[in-house]
């Protein structure tokens, strides 16, 4: 991960990368390290449902911000779960 402006999309296919998930909450706190070995940290500001198909997450617009979105598995099969974070 480089840890650039704009958002980087981060795909889960089995919740390995954090097993609770569903128990993340807005202003939860998230540190990645980057490529350099560096502490990136994280606070969630919005966690929601999308349909399976729908991919708009992965391109909004950060307005110049260095965000993350997580896909990961939703409530049904037909859904994903998407958590927003922002550097901090």
């Amino acid at each position: 991960m480089k840890n650039e402006k704009g958002n980087t999309s981060l795909l889960v296919f089995t919740n390995n990368f954090y097993p609770n998930n569903e128990l993340l909450e807005e202003g939860d706190k998230i540190i990645i390290k980057d490529s350099k070995s560096r502490k990136v940290e994280y606070e969630v500001y919005d966690i929601y449902e999308v349909n399976y198909n729908d991919a708009s997450f992965m391109t909004r617009d950060t307005e110049g911000r260095t965000e993350i979105s997580i896909e990961t598995g939703g409530s049904s099969d037909d859904k994903r779960l998407i958590i927003c974070a922002k550097e901090m």
